[in-house]
């Protein structure tokens, strides 16, 4: 399973991402989710990509969505399950077969927690105080509980829930078939807007008092420091990494889950630190990568670095604009890296229109593409998808391009289904276009 992450520093601005499925437990993992970042404390991983290497053959029929669909607090979800996509906004969750394609229901409950297995997920309304089951393919609802006003919902998985109580601050672990009991608690571990608070796909829990094991409840055979002089980790649930946040520079170093101890060297970084922007892969074939700032914002340096040694295996260097501040959204797959880049005038701005992108190989460190406006649609190990508007036009069309060979060769290009600004995603193993100004979208067919 491939990953995306979106990291943005200086302000949480609002985008379009893609979210999959959380895998039953108790199901044999094919591959282990390789876990790339965060933003806020919910890890974000990219969906099924599909390799089509040949051109293809068209659009299907327009289906109808609920409008309007707002690009600014919108999320597709890769539930898991079949074609079933999740279109989630500010005030419904959607239901769409992309196979078909059609819509299957519609709720007014908006925000969508996890997929648990035989085809369910959890979802809670904009109040964030209850819980339900929704059967993914019929869209019927059992409710699962409703919470205090003191307890805060902050974590929802296949291995239970995990709530905070503002009164006592502590955390409070519940398992679906007992919900109202906390099966065991914790201190909560101090505010700190890079450390997550749950990682390793679900396995491991930043507390005040260490490293937990959310599955057990027991402390975790590493970590009894996190929590404590700005110490935490994050990482997969046998890749993690200790992070030593100090605010003007941070302290990174690979981690041995099993000896507590260091696999290298830690690495420091000094100066800005890009919303927490580091990244790793599961396993130690695969690099950990970060990305920092020039002090002056004028440039942005890629590097990434061997699990077993701590050596740097490449780094690349990107220009940035002039301004004072400057405004990072990163999208991250096992293959390529997507850097957009932008000006702001202050912190204040919320504003980030990133028209300043570049696409990285993440196993060279090549310098892919970078120009003006690209969109990444997805990227599995063979093809990537990117999409940029044609000349003369501010009209996306997608384009395939070959991660096999050395100079980036495309593979094919194609319109959108008509006229008009397409935004392109994959997932679910389709690729989907979107309407810009209108409640649309259509699957791409090979």
């Amino acid at each position: 399973m491939v990953a995306l992450v979106i990291v943005v520093a200086l302000a949480l601005v609002a985008w379009f991402v893609v979210l999959p499925m959380v895998r039953d437990a108790n199901e044999p993992p094919e591959e282990e989710p390789r876990v790339l970042g965060h933003l806020s404390r919910t890890p974000i991983y990219n969906p099924r990509v599909p390799d089509i290497l040949t051109m293809p053959t068209g659009w299907s029929k327009v289906v109808k969505v609920k409008e309007p669909f707002d690009w600014n607090n919108s999320v597709v979800i890769d539930t898991g399950i079949e074609d079933i996509v999740l279109l989630a906004q500010m005030e419904s969750l959607q239901a769409v077969d992309l196979s078909v394609p059609r819509v299957l229901w519609t709720t007014a409950l908006y925000r969508y927690r996890a997929t648990l297995g035989n085809g369910l997920g959890v979802i809670s309304d904009k109040n964030y105080d209850n819980l339900s089951f929704v059967d993914l393919r019929t869209g019927q609802l059992r409710a699962i509980t409703q919470f205090s006003h003191d307890d805060h919902i902050e974590y929802v998985g296949d291995n239970g829930v995990l709530t905070t109580d503002s009164g006592t601050n502590q955390l409070c672990v519940r398992r679906y078939e007992n919900i109202s009991q906390c099966e065991w608690r914790a201190k909560v571990g101090p505010e700190d807007g890079n450390a997550p608070l749950v990682f390793g796909g679900g396995q491991w829990v930043n507390t005040g008092e260490g490293v937990y094991d959310l599955v057990t409840g027991e402390k975790a055979p590493f970590g009894a420091d996190s929590g404590h002089e700005s110490v935490f980790y994050a990482g997969s649930r046998d890749t993690v990494i200790r992070v030593v946040d100090n605010g003007s520079s941070s302290i990174i170093q690979p981690w041995n889950t099993l000896t507590d101890l260091a696999l290298s060297d830690p690495v420091t970084l000094q100066g800005y630190l890009l919303g927490f922007s580091t990244y790793w892969f599961d396993g130690e074939d695969w690099p950990w990568i970060l990305v920092e700032s020039f002090a002056d914002h004028s440039a942005a340096n890629i590097s990434a670095y061997s699990w077993r040694t701590g050596q740097q295996l490449w780094e690349s260097q990107l220009s940035l604009g002039k301004d004072t501040m400057s405004c990072y959204i990163l999208q991250t797959f096992d293959a390529v890296i997507g850097i957009s880049m932008d000006t702001v005038k202050s912190e204040e701005s919320l504003d980030c229109h990133a028209p300043d992108e570049a696409v990285v190989s993440s196993q060279t460190g090549q310098v892919l593409m970078h120009r003006d406006y690209i969109n990444i649609a997805g990227a599995s190990p063979q093809v990537a998808y990117l999409s940029f508007p044609a000349s003369g036009s501010t009209r996306h069309v997608l384009h395939a391009y070959d991660m096999g060979s050395s100079s980036f060769d495309e593979l094919w290009k194609f319109d959108g289904p008509g006229k008009g600004w397409f935004h392109y995603v994959t997932v679910a193993n389709h690729i989907m276009a979107w309407s810009m100004d209108k409640g649309q979208l259509w699957v791409l067919e090979p």
